[in-house]
């Protein structure tokens, strides 16, 4: 079990001094994904002025995913042409599918390409980039 609530039960800062204070951090339960999205490109498509495009795409992925586990309180940060997510296991099947989707419409309706990482966070820890 990946603890879907682990996000929903962080307590949250209670200052913005705390930001920096190593030991309020929790660390990411086995079972969950980070996802990172990214706009290939997406400078060439703003200097050709299609900002709007590139963040109405990079939103899109968080939207998406958002949509897909409303259940489950995840954590997210909008990049511009792009996120990074977290999700746990008990979602990772309809968050996939959203963002595949999510990938198709920026191919289809923007002539964009959207791309989709998802490493378990097992990973990450194996390689000690956890750290």
């Amino acid at each position: 079990m990946a603890n879907p609530s682990f996000y929903a039960k962080l307590k949250p800062l209670p200052s913005f001094a705390a930001f920096s204070q190593l030991s309020r951090y929790a660390t990411v339960p086995d079972g969950w994904h980070v996802i990172i999205t990214d706009i290939k490109d997406s400078t060439r498509a703003i200097d050709k002025g299609r900002y709007k495009d590139v963040n109405t795409i990079g939103a899109s992925s968080i939207t998406a995913v958002l949509n897909a586990v409303k259940k489950v309180d995840i954590p997210y940060v909008f990049g511009g042409d792009g996120a990074t997510m977290l999700v746990p296991n008990e979602v990772l099947p309809e968050t996939t599918s959203a963002l595949l989707a999510t990938k198709q419409l920026a191919k289809e309706a923007f002539k964009l390409d959207l791309r989709v990482g998802i490493v378990p966070i097992e990973d990450i820890k194996k390689q000690k980039l956890d750290k």
